[in-house]
């Protein structure tokens, strides 16, 4: 009898009848119950150990989900850097970020970060940016033998080089906003919509 509310998949039989917002949970060991019929005393008596063991097992999968579900709606870097600078290196025409090291949900410091640049372009000459462009950048991507979790990044100014306007002539950005979020991968299930820190801009023309 079992068996088969065991063989559907999730979101099926079995978790309909457990699903907590169907009913108390004494009202689903009554209607499990009802399917019971016992032919024999002995029969009787494995029914019940098996529907004992079944809903012990059911709820553990129901609390075990919940708590994945818990889990999935925890940020895993909540809280943003702080204390971001960014200074332009004009001999290695980098722009120089630093920041301070932030702790995510497990109490640790954050694995990596991830570096946000909004650079600006002038396309009609006038001065003033009228084209923007994001470019994500990550301390993974440095090259420098630093560890990644390391709160700082060299952003090569070079790499925001691009054709803006379509006209097959390399635009180079008259500024760039920076901003910066903790990474965290402790727990697969955690999101990682973290928070960004506050902006910082250069000016690079």
């Amino acid at each position: 009898m079992f068996s088969g509310l065991w063989k559907n998949k999730a979101g099926g039989r079995l978790l309909n009848c457990l699903n907590v917002k169907k009913g108390p949970k004494k009202l689903i060991v009554n209607r499990l119950l009802k399917k019971a019929k016992p032919v024999s005393k002995k029969g009787e008596e494995m029914g019940k150990f098996i529907l004992a063991a079944v809903i012990s097992l059911a709820m553990a999968f129901t609390l075990g989900f919940a708590g994945d579900v818990i889990a999935g709606n925890t940020t895993a870097c909540p809280n943003p850097p702080t204390g971001l600078t960014c200074v332009i290196n004009a001999t290695d025409n980098i722009i120089e970020a630093d920041w301070t090291l932030v702790n995510c949900s497990d109490g640790n410091p954050a694995e990596k970060y991830s570096v946000s640049v909004d650079a600006g372009y002038d396309t009609d000459g006038d001065g003033i940016s009228d084209t923007y462009v994001e470019f994500d950048f990550g301390t993974s991507d440095r090259t420098d033998g630093d560890p990644i979790s390391q709160s700082d990044l060299d952003i090569p100014i070079e790499g925001l080089d691009i054709d803006v306007d379509g006209d097959a002539v390399i635009d180079s950005p008259i500024q760039a906003e920076l901003k910066v979020k903790g990474l965290s991968h402790y727990a697969k299930k955690l999101k990682q919509n973290n928070a960004w820190s506050n902006s910082c801009t250069v000016d690079l023309n």
